[in-house]
């Protein structure tokens, strides 16, 4: 993921990912990059398009979110 934006300060950890603004959740770990982020998805799933857009959240909390590279 590039073009991160943080709420915060950058986060390391599980979070859930939303890919599609009416689609559901996926659970997964973040890791901050010297460029954006990688997601590592907990189970197998379709992997975003590039350029599409996506939305870390903790709890109900958004915490982050930045383009598919």
């Amino acid at each position: 993921v590039i073009d991160v934006v943080w709420a915060h300060e950058p986060l390391e950890g599980p979070v859930d990912v939303q890919s599609s603004a009416h689609g559901a959740t996926r659970s997964g770990t973040v890791t901050p990059t010297a460029t954006g982020a990688c997601v590592d998805f907990d189970r197998s799933t379709r992997r975003p398009a590039p350029g599409q857009s996506v939305v870390f959240y903790r709890d109900d909390l958004v915490v982050g979110g930045g383009i598919v590279a």
